[in-house]
């Protein structure tokens, strides 16, 4: 019976010391940099989605970011994944403050042309959907925001010439298939 207790204890303890596991978010906000967590959830994100035959992936981490982007090799397109910390007093629960149809518009000002063409939300998700020209190629363009805790939000951006919607379509469904596209 001793055993037993012995055991148990033993699994108890290596459950509780157990370390954050990869495919979680941090969820604190000890510094501005994210946590190791952060950047590994983010390069982790859709990594199985993006073959390394297809996509070439960098990424970038600085204060309040960590961010992977995924260029296509052979069609003009692009995914942006990234996870946003929110350190002050409201965490995300503003999120909606935060990304809004203005303040999203905003972000695609770089292109020659941009129209903010949907948006709507569902749950913890945000999606807006875009029209796009840039150097006379049009593109659709999805962004989401998902709050994944009260200090983290994931975002993330997909890019494809018009003429490859149906890649859109296909990587907006298997990324998000609740909320893939606005009703």
């Amino acid at each position: 019976m001793n055993k037993f207790y012995v055991l148990a204890f033993v699994l108890f303890l290596s459950a509780c010391s157990a370390q954050p596991s990869a495919s979680q978010p941090g969820s604190g906000c000890d510094s501005f940099q994210p946590a190791q967590a952060d950047i590994e959830y983010v390069l982790n994100f859709g990594k199985e989605l993006f073959s390394e035959t297809d996509w070439q992936r960098s990424y970038t981490v600085e204060e309040f970011k960590a961010y992977v982007s995924w260029t296509h090799r052979s069609v003009s397109a692009i995914s942006d994944v990234s996870i946003l910390l929110f350190c002050d007093e409201g965490g995300t629960q503003d999120i909606g403050w935060y990304f809004n149809d203005d303040s999203v518009q905003t972000m695609f000002t770089e292109y020659d042309q941009s129209l903010l063409v949907k948006s709507c939300a569902k749950d913890d998700f945000l999606l807006y959907e875009f029209e796009a020209i840039e150097e006379n190629i049009k593109y659709d363009i999805r962004f989401w925001a998902q709050t994944l805790n009260k200090s983290r939000v994931l975002t993330m951006m997909l890019v494809f010439p018009r003429d490859e919607s149906n890649m859109l379509e296909q990587y907006g469904q298997q990324f998000f298939p609740e909320l893939s596209t606005c009703p």
